[in-house]
């Protein structure tokens, strides 16, 4: 809980640098608001739960009409937030290699569209449990911690993780991939001469560290996340027996795979370091 007390602070403080710079009127500063929205809400709120969740199941604390309230949300906010990451890895992908086509991704309508297909796609996958299709949320019996309980053994946790966690993170490392290759293959001298005039390296060269900036974070995230996929996979006894002391163990490290975020921007970019220190300088004052 400590952990998830510090996240939330540094998020706030975040997203009170990105408000107050304006930084989400610029072209990924739409979508990175999204995500850090997103990203808060794990670490403030889902997370917390889930951890209480699973050290209070045995003592009864959560009855299962709640699991519809807690687990719904937090899967679906987890899965809404690794296709907004993808969306983030695309959105840098054409701005460093295709920029003359940039401005048709950041326009409006296309920013509210990518937001909108996200949640949409989210919600889709996981939604049915709540109607009650395929199986329902409610309290497992191994040691009565929410999540979805299957009507029948089938293919829809499979489906649900193929879709809504090894898609996004897979396409996103290939873009983040095919997007230094491409860099390294062309100096930005050369990129500057073929798609750029001169006057609009410091353009190129903010979106080349921006979208490193996000790859980092991408890349920490999944080194945190997958770790309970891997000892899943390779059926870990004391993973697949459930152990509580393991479990939280892997929530804290997940945890911190969220928690790093805000680290990444603040120590990795000078816009955002300046931002913060300008809010701790007005606090201090008093202002």
């Amino acid at each position: 809980m400590i952990i998830a007390g510090l996240g939330t602070i540094l998020f706030i403080l975040l997203i009170m640098v990105i408000i107050r710079g304006r930084f989400y009127r610029t072209g990924c500063g739409a979508l990175i608001l999204h995500e850090i929205l997103l990203e808060t809400s794990v670490v403030a709120i889902h997370i917390p739960l889930n951890i209480l969740n699973i050290h209070s199941g045995h003592r009864g604390f959560f009855t299962p009409r709640d699991c519809a309230g807690i687990h719904f949300p937090f899967i679906t906010t987890l899965m809404i937030t690794n296709w907004a990451q993808f969306s983030l890895a695309l959105n840098r992908f054409v701005a460093t290699l295709y920029p003359h086509m940039y401005w048709r991704w950041v326009t409006k309508t296309a920013i509210a569209a990518q937001i909108a297909a996200v949640w949409v796609f989210g919600l889709v996958l996981t939604a049915p449990p709540l109607f009650g299709v395929v199986g329902t949320y409610g309290l497992d019996k191994t040691w009565n911690n929410c999540a979805i309980l299957l009507h029948t053994v089938g293919p829809y946790p499979k489906i649900v993780g193929t879709l809504g966690v090894y898609l996004p993170t897979g396409l996103l490392m290939v873009l983040y991939l095919i997007m230094f290759i491409r860099l390294q293959c062309c100096s930005p001298q050369r990129v500057q001469n073929n798609q750029m005039r001169s006057d609009r390296q410091g353009q190129f060269d903010r979106r080349v560290k921006m979208a490193k900036l996000l790859c980092g974070i991408s890349l920490w995230y999944n080194a945190c996340y997958h770790p309970q996929n891997i000892l899943s996979i390779l059926r870990v006894p004391m993973y697949e027996q459930s152990v509580a002391g393991l479990q939280l163990w892997l929530r804290t490290v997940y945890l911190c795979g969220y928690v790093m975020t805000p680290m990444f921007f603040f120590s990795l970019n000078k816009d955002y370091q300046t931002g913060l220190l300008e809010i701790i300088r007005l606090r201090v004052h008093g202002r």
